[in-house]
């Protein structure tokens, strides 16, 4: 850990699980704009991905119109839902603390849009941990991560070996890869093949906590 002075994280599927939280206000915002959501798609491997992707993970031939609404349906439910079942993963706050206790700068790139995102980090008393928060909406509609850990880089003038990008999902690794930072694959996300992750990604870890020892990891793994 002490090799890496900046810590990018993916937010859901990494630091928390919205799983159940964002399925239900899914099916709301189908049913809000008259449209019926195929259940059998309805579960956690759908999260990850932009929003307009999900949509069409559940509904492939969805017209241009629909899937305009039920964005912007979807977007009006979530953004004020207050069920509260979203939960972080063990360990995540703690080692965040421990991070930030280190000098550590923490940053966050996630596809959620800045409203639910800012309410879930203040939810959790999480947000004074991270420097700064990129959200799929930061600079208009839609930022790849890519763009996301770009920008991460350049503002702040971080060196890229010096940089770690963290997720459970492929775009995570891909985009780290894509911008040359290590891209470190987490095995507890979304999704049950993570065949594709453990291929892509520079090394995996099943916990958290394994993230202190990512020096020694990526060497293994190389």
């Amino acid at each position: 850990m002490h090799s890496f002075d900046c810590f990018i994280f993916d937010l859901d599927g990494t630091l928390l699980d919205s799983s159940c939280q964002v399925i239900d206000c899914m099916r709301k915002a189908f049913n809000g704009c008259n449209l019926k959501a195929d259940e059998s798609k309805l579960n956690s491997n759908l999260i990850g991905p932009p929003l307009r992707d999900i949509i069409k993970m559940i509904d492939c031939d969805i017209s241009e119109e629909n899937l305009v609404n039920v964005i912007k349906t979807f977007r009006e439910i979530y953004e004020t839902d207050r069920d509260y079942s979203s939960k972080l993963y063990d360990g995540v706050k703690e080692f965040l603390e421990e991070l930030k206790a280190q000098g550590k700068k923490i940053f966050m790139a996630t596809f959620k849009p800045m409203r639910p995102t800012l309410r879930l980090v203040k939810e959790f008393d999480i947000e004074a941990l991270f420097e700064d928060v990129y959200t799929v909406d930061k600079f208009g509609d839609y930022c790849p991560k890519e763009d996301m850990i770009a920008h991460i880089l350049d503002k702040y003038g971080f060196d890229k070996s010096k940089t770690v990008m963290v997720g459970d999902a492929v775009n995570d690794v891909a985009a780290a890869k894509n911008t040359g930072v290590k891209g470190v694959g987490v095995l507890w996300g979304y999704g049950a093949d993570k065949a594709a992750l453990r291929a892509n990604a520079d090394c995996v870890i099943s916990h958290i906590g394994e993230l202190r020892c990512l020096k020694e990891k990526l060497k293994n793994e190389s």
